[in-house]
């Protein structure tokens, strides 16, 4: 799966998404686009997901209209060490947004599907 880091998330965690293509915003020239841009560059790089902590997108935007599907992670705060402590459960979140067009996963690992594709 090709996933894209939002320009909030902590590069580093690249590393918890072993097997799987992954670039942060800053490294494809994205950092400074906005989200509705970002979506649709993403799409149009190929990306398959794009996974962010910003919990404004979902109401942003038309979720069943988004060029690619978002997996959020919903966290105490956007330090590396609580986005880590998700890890085990992402292959199970990246499965969801191969039915799901935005994913939201919680700090207790729980899914939640918003909007089916």
């Amino acid at each position: 799966m090709k996933i894209l880091l939002d320009n909030c998330v902590d590069r580093r965690l690249a590393k918890s998404l072993a097997g799987h293509e992954v670039r942060h915003t800053s490294r494809v020239g994205l950092s400074d686009a906005s989200n509705g841009n970002l979506l649709i560059a993403a799409a149009n790089m190929g990306f398959d997901v794009l996974l962010t902590v910003d919990q404004q997108i979902r109401y942003q935007h038309k979720l069943e209209a988004l060029p690619i599907s978002v997996l959020e992670l919903n966290t105490r705060d956007s330090l590396l060490a609580a986005l880590e402590a998700l890890a085990p459960y992402f292959e199970q979140a990246l499965t969801a947004t191969t039915t799901s067009r935005f994913v939201s996963l919680d700090k207790d690992g729980k899914i939640i599907r918003h909007v089916d594709v």
